[in-house]
């Protein structure tokens, strides 16, 4: 039996450290954990928040891919009733392009109100966008 390790990067600012710091730790962190062995670095979206940093997920982890050999990249999760969905796949499809294979893809609905309300969506309005963009 083999366990696979990864890690997870949330992108959190503390007041403290500048964006350039911030996406500079967390290549340095994915960087780290290739040398450690570990098998995957996941990546959050999160909008308009210091709880995570991370708008694009897609765009991180096409550079972390760049950046690595080995490690496998992963969205977990890519906020789809924010997006669209053609938009999304392209995204996707060149990553994987990119990075060699080394994707995987988590696909979610949101849960945050703040981040639908910003964009003049309604959280309510999740379910219906997330099943007509999966469809």
């Amino acid at each position: 039996m083999t366990i696979n390790f990864g890690t997870f990067l949330l992108m959190q600012s503390p007041a403290a450290r500048s964006s350039q710091e911030i996406y500079a730790r967390g290549v340095e962190i994915a960087q780290a954990a290739e040398t450690l062995g570990f098998g995957n670095v996941w990546l959050a979206e999160h909008h308009f928040s210091t709880y995570g940093y991370l708008s694009r997920p897609t765009q991180l982890a096409t550079y972390i891919a760049a950046k690595t050999k080995r490690i496998r990249v992963g969205t977990a999760v890519i906020v789809v009733p924010l997006h669209h969905p053609l938009v999304i796949a392209e995204e996707i499809a060149t990553l994987d392009l990119l990075a060699g294979g080394r994707l995987d893809v988590g696909l979610g609905r949101g849960y945050q109100p703040y981040e639908f309300e910003r964009f003049g969506l309604e959280l309510e309005s999740g379910r219906a966008r997330w099943e007509e963009s999966i469809d």
